[in-house]
């Protein structure tokens, strides 16, 4: 791992990088390793779910999004929170 820090703008010499990597990984650190990561694979899977959800809410309003999305700085996310916050007219 120390040798994929080559060319970065790390302060730790490749030393003091292999120094850091050593260490003990017992059974007990694995297990709760592999709790974290069935953790975090559980929220990037509830994430993706809402995401699905939140797009289908906002269909109707898709049109009013891409024009949202025209103005500079305004990004997908940005144009749902304007919809979801102010709401739209229909001028």
């Amino acid at each position: 791992m120390a040798n994929l820090a080559g060319g970065s703008r790390l302060k730790a010499s490749h030393e003091e990088l292999m120094a850091a990597l050593q260490g003990r990984v017992t059974s007990h650190h694995r297990f709760l390793l592999k709790i974290h990561l069935g953790q975090i694979d559980a929220l990037d899977a509830a994430v993706r779910e809402l995401e699905v959800r939140v797009g289908e809410a906002l269909e109707p309003f898709r049109e009013s999004a891409e024009l949202l999305k025209t103005i500079p700085g305004v990004s997908d996310t940005v144009a749902r929170v304007i919809i979801a916050e102010v709401g739209l007219t229909n001028s």
